[in-house]
């Protein structure tokens, strides 16, 4: 599916929040769990940080 696709379906079906792509499925994850550290890795260099998480924890 195309990304917009993916949006207008979330949408329809009324979600507050969905994911497109892996790394934000991943993020949506991790803010649940541990919030206050996700923001820390969200403002200093996120990518890095959380796909090393990621594979730490093996979820894909």
């Amino acid at each position: 599916m195309v990304c917009a696709e993916l949006i207008l379906q979330g949408i329809e079906k009324g979600r507050e929040e969905f994911a497109v792509g892996g790394m934000e499925k991943f993020t949506l994850f991790f803010n649940r769990i541990f919030p206050k550290l996700n923001r820390l890795l969200i403002r200093s260099n996120p990518l890095q940080k959380l796909q090393r998480i990621k594979v730490f924890f093996s979820l894909r």
